[in-house]
């Protein structure tokens, strides 16, 4: 994990839930293998102290909501609301840009976190296309998977159409590449957690602190070229050391981040 040891967590419904919602709370335990308790009375805060808990993950009939001691945490496409709308707008999107993305391809995002790139992914695929996400940590798979098929853009249908395509799965990349076939996705992508974060978010702080740390090696990157038929990209913080120690050519630098590419197939 993010952190230096595995945080605990539990599960519950929201108030006033009926029977079918908290059998959904259920399962989601089941699930994450974690305790589940019927709604406790008082504040939640007040019971996640008493239950010496990292998490409470609170299930609602609209959404999954993570509440720690000091915040809280849903789904929501957040950016990717924004890039979606400007390549409605003809506007270049950097990732879809350098990944060449079109209609009709097969994407493979190997650290999905709360999916943006995926979601702009899937708008830039389409209906013919394909985008799965692999996101290590099973409690933000949960949350990931739950808000692609719950959420919807009070204003844009062309997100919530984008969310609805992604395949969100809790897996390891180290895990999933090698038994991938040959040539079986177009592009396989990678955008690891910073060891520093440069954004000052809570939610990302939040995200970070129930997230799976670690870098891609020799050995993943080789299995995914073997996966990709076009290229495999990844994102690296400035200057880039992490892609050219793996090989990549740097294609796209800013202040604060850098891309690398790996040509397929040549």
């Amino acid at each position: 994990m993010a952190n230096s040891q595995t945080p605990t967590w539990g599960v519950t419904c929201s108030a006033r839930a009926d029977s079918t919602l908290c059998r959904r709370a259920v399962e989601i335990a089941q699930e994450l293998e974690s305790p589940y308790w019927d709604r406790p009375d008082g504040p939640l805060d007040d019971f996640i102290d008493t239950q010496k808990l990292d998490a409470l993950i609170v299930v609602g009939q609209r959404d999954i909501v993570v509440h720690t001691p000091h915040a809280r945490l849903r789904h929501h496409p957040n950016a990717a609301v924004l890039r979606v709308v400007n390549m409605l707008r003809d506007r270049r999107d950097a990732f879809v840009n350098l990944a060449q993305l079109m209609p009709g391809d097969h994407v493979l995002d190997c650290t999905c976190g709360m999916g943006a790139d995926a979601i702009a992914a899937a708008h830039a695929v389409g209906e013919s296309g394909d985008v799965r996400a692999l996101e290590a940590s099973p409690l933000l798979a949960l949350l990931v998977r739950c808000g692609m098929q719950r959420y919807r853009h009070p204003n844009h249908i062309a997100v919530t159409e984008a969310m609805r395509r992604v395949s969100v799965f809790n897996g390891h990349y180290q895990d999933v590449l090698p038994i991938c076939k040959d040539n079986s996705f177009d592009v396989v992508y990678f955008d690891p957690m910073f060891d520093q974060t440069v954004s000052k978010s809570n939610g990302l702080d939040l995200v970070r602190t129930f997230a799976q740390s670690g870098l891609p090696q020799r050995a993943d990157i080789s299995e995914a070229q073997r996966v990709a038929r076009r290229c495999v990209l990844m994102k690296d913080q400035m200057p880039g050391r992490t892609l050219q120690a793996l090989g990549f050519s740097l294609v796209k630098k800013s202040r604060r981040f850098c891309y690398g590419r790996i040509e397929c197939n040549l």
